[in-house]
């Protein structure tokens, strides 16, 4: 058994307790990988296609088909801020509307544009900030900057919720 654990400059930790990573041509398989950071807690099986190229070559594509299960995740352990210098370098770009001059990047929500992703969630409890959710259930898809919810489903408000929607991050606003 091998225990994988990364730190950050701020002494954040990922800890991989145990599971399987299979590296095969260029794809990655998981099998029951752990994977704990903060308080939250998950479990990842399927496989990221393509992914050495991609490590090398960031422009290049990425597939991801993955079961995530978790007892508990805290979303601010996986939300990670914008640093206020990376906010800054981004050079303006001329807008088509009223030639006004915007970042190219002023959208807080950025999805790859190279990075496709089917997510299958089973999760018993989800927090953000003040939301709380209970049995988390559905599917998540992400193609051409595109979040799509799939059938997602769990209780939260004194009440059940399903849902199915989309988030584009294609557009500025």
């Amino acid at each position: 058994d091998v225990q994988i654990i990364f730190k950050n400059s701020e002494n954040n930790t990922l800890q991989i307790p145990g599971g399987q990573i299979i590296i095969g041509n260029e794809n990655l398989e998981t099998n029951k990988l752990q994977v704990i950071r903060g308080k939250s807690s998950l479990e990842l099986s399927g496989k990221a296609l393509n992914f050495l190229n991609y490590l090398l070559k960031p422009e290049q594509p990425l597939r991801v088909e993955l079961e995530v299960k978790s007892p508990f995740i805290d979303a601010d352990d996986f939300v990670f801020p914008i640093p206020a210098q990376a906010k800054t370098e981004t050079p303006p770009s001329i807008s088509s509307q009223e030639g006004k001059v915007e970042s190219e990047n002023q959208n807080a929500f950025n999805l790859r544009d190279n990075i496709s992703a089917d997510l299958k969630l089973q999760i018993t409890e989800v927090v953000f900030k003040q939301f709380k959710a209970r049995n988390l259930q559905g599917q998540l898809e992400i193609k051409n900057k595109k979040l799509l919810a799939k059938n997602l489903s769990f209780e939260a408000f004194n009440g059940d919720i399903t849902l199915t929607g989309i988030v584009d991050a294609s557009k500025a606003n």
